[in-house]
């Protein structure tokens, strides 16, 4: 039997896999999407070093969300409407094969704190405006 714990961590973490999936499919941010007069670029560490794998999550309360993926050295661009935004960092999603079982292993962040899978509990929050916007999202395993 599975404890509460183990279980809301992977509904959140099939909600922010989601989430992803939803936010680079459909308008908000994305890595090109027209029409976005903002672009957002940095870079994620944990620990002062950068996070190679993974997603950035965005969501907003008026509902915009996007996401990019982690650049081997932490960093991400992407396009997206000016807003204030929650952010998520989320370990990257296994491929899977016809039977949803993963066909290769994945590298998964170490020691990333689960607060910061989600955009409720993750205390990360980017304002972007019109134009270049720089932000870096300073990750602590404490």
């Amino acid at each position: 039997m599975k404890s509460p714990d183990v279980v809301m961590f992977a509904a959140r973490f099939l909600l922010a896999s989601l989430l992803l999936v939803v936010a680079v499919a459909f308008p908000g941010c994305s890595s090109g999407k027209e029409g976005h007069t903002a672009v957002l670029s940095g870079q994620v560490t944990l620990d002062s070093q950068p996070l190679e794998t993974g997603s950035l999550l965005l969501l907003a309360p008026t509902g915009e969300s996007g996401g990019a993926m982690l650049e081997p050295d932490g960093t991400f661009s992407l396009r997206c409407k000016p807003g204030i935004y929650q952010v998520a960092v989320v370990p990257p999603t296994p491929e899977t094969g016809p039977e949803g079982v993963p066909v290769a292993p994945i590298a998964v962040p170490a020691d990333v704190p689960r607060k910061y899978t989600d955009v409720a509990t993750s205390m990360l929050t980017v304002e972007v405006a019109d134009g270049d916007n720089s932000a870096n999202f300073e990750l602590t395993s404490r």
